[in-house]
C-alpha cells in the first residue's frame, strides 16, 4: 500500500507509522547486538529473539491475508 504524505495522514495514522518505525529500529538493534526483545504477553514478561519476532510477524501477516 502506498504511503500517504504526512499532511494527509490522521493523527492515529501518524502514531501507527511512528510505532512501526520504532519497532523496525528495535529489531535491527536486537539483531546487531544479539539481544532479546522483551515483551508483555499473556500477563507475563517474555524474552523473544529477533528471529522469533520475525516469525510471529510473518505468521500474523499470513493470517491477516486470509
Amino acid at each position: 500500500m502506498p504511503e500517504k504524505s504526512n499532511s494527509n495522514m490522521t493523527t492515529i495514522e501518524k502514531i501507527n507509522a511512528a510505532f512501526e518505525r520504532v519497532a523496525i529500529r528495535v529489531l535491527e538493534r536486537a539483531r546487531h547486538t544479539k539481544t532479546p526483545i522483551v515483551v508483555w504477553e499473556d500477563g507475563k514478561i517474555k524474552q523473544l529473539s529477533p528471529e522469533e519476532v520475525d516469525q510471529r510477524s510473518q505468521n500474523q501477516s499470513m493470517t491477516n491475508d486470509k
